[in-house]
């Protein structure tokens, strides 16, 4: 199943949730226009081409910046300046140190997901190890080191269930899946597992058709006090769908789409102290249009730095794909629109961002005029200091973020395609 396909029948599902108002109302309590961009920070650096497929998936290690797609993956040792020759890595990946632990699947119709690491920066593999969990799962996998423990989340589409399997001795062995919630989707969008006051916590939504004309959809959080043996304590979050949770802080924040008494969809945001109670829904981002190009964004925070990007679709004739991006430096309080940020015109999408220091990385895909077709398609980064003034020269960043333990990555994305097991 390509992109285009995938879009498409999510398209669908959003025409129907427009003309019956499946999404019942999250008021904004933002302007409907965010202002331009603010003068005091500093211009976006000429967009590189880092890879000629899609790559929208990242992590940070002590090498630098990673960056992978559905077979290859490259990496930047001076922090955005230069990206090293691509090698081939399927799947996903959590960096810790100098290992990268990988879980992938050899076909999303059968078998399972397997993990294996690298010590030597993905030029060699362990030998890969069924982890018993299966690989029907259309791109809903993933794998954290949280808390000293190794864990992978799948989506059994069999039995329309979330399930987890965990390590405690890096890989060398794995408990018995776990089921964490039951699910009602088909083609969902990957998140993260994160690991909050001695809490692990996953984001997710969920639909529930009513009949003969009602669908209903919600966004919840779920978490587990005894890392994944056990889940309970579901949050109904509110109406909407596509949720991204990070942790930065000592607070958790969140972001998915929903609408509001008009049918105007849009990004909402809110955050967390204890994950428990949450701050009122914040509209960050109007959405154009609700179609293709509409589904999936990205976000990230850093110490009270918090950038959401999101795809913008306006229909044509000529259709153009265009990608928004909002920025906060207070926490979430006030907002405001960093400009163009692609540097290409249209017909581009599938944002990530990652705040490093005081750096704000961003990469997206160029459609370039097809319209999903004549894949694949280049992956493109920008850079934009977040202090002011224009970034002249990516090897000074070595030495102002060498320190940076974490990174925030931006929304991955689902697509069928097969994958080696090596």
């Amino acid at each position: 199943m390509g992109w285009g396909t995938i879009f498409k029948w999510l398209s669908a599902q959003a025409a129907v949730a427009v003309i019956v108002g499946l999404l019942w109302a999250v008021p904004s309590t933002a302007g409907a226009d965010l202002p331009a961009r603010a003068a005091a920070f500093g211009d976006w650096t000429v967009p590189v081409k880092i890879s000629n497929e899609e790559m929208i998936f990242g992590d940070v290690s002590e090498y630098g910046i990673y960056h992978y797609g559905w077979n290859n993956m490259t990496y930047s040792k001076d922090w955005g300046g230069s990206w090293a020759p691509e090698v081939p890595m399927g799947g996903r990946i959590e960096i810790v140190g100098s290992t990268i632990y990988r879980v992938n699947v050899t076909d999303y119709y059968s078998g399972n997901v397997w993990f294996c690491k690298s010590t030597d920066n993905g030029s060699t593999w362990s030998t890969p190890v069924d982890l018993g969990i299966p690989a029907t799962n259309d791109g809903y996998y993933g794998t954290f080191l949280l808390n000293g423990t190794l864990l992978v989340y799948d989506y059994d589409s069999s039995m329309t269930q979330i399930v987890v399997v965990k390590s405690v001795d890096l890989g060398d062995s794995w408990s018995a899946a776990v089921k964490v919630t039951d699910v009602s989707w088909d083609d969902p969008l990957p998140n993260d597992l994160v690991f909050f006051k001695n809490r692990l916590y996953l984001a997710y939504w969920n639909w529930t058709f009513m009949p003969p004309f009602t669908f209903s959809y919600e966004v919840v959080l779920i978490e587990s006090s005894d890392m994944g043996d056990t889940w309970g304590d579901r949050l109904l979050m509110g109406t909407g769908l596509l949720p991204l949770l990070k942790e930065d802080g000592g607070e958790l924040y969140m972001t998915y789409y929903t609408n509001d008494s008009m049918l105007n969809f849009f990004v909402a945001f809110t955050k967390s102290a204890d994950g428990d109670s949450w701050s009122a829904p914040l509209n960050v981002g109007n959405l154009v249009e609700l179609s293709d190009s509409s589904w999936g964004h990205a976000l990230s925070v850093s110490s009270g730095a918090i950038v959401v990007a999101y795809p913008q679709y306006i229909s044509g004739p000529p259709e153009d794909y265009l990608l928004s991006i909002n920025f906060s430096g207070d926490d979430g309080f006030s907002w405001q629109d960093l400009g163009d940020v692609t540097g290409t015109g249209t017909h581009v999408m599938l944002p990530s961002v990652w705040i490093i220091g005081n750096t704000l990385h961003f990469f997206f895909v160029d459609m370039g005029t097809d319209d999903w077709t004549g894949d694949p398609f280049p992956t493109l980064y920008r850079a934009m200091d977040l202090t002011g003034g224009i970034i002249p020269e990516f090897g000074s960043l070595t030495a102002v973020i060498a320190g940076t333990v974490a990174v925030l990555i931006g929304v991955a994305y689902l697509r069928r395609r097969e994958h080696s097991s090596t």
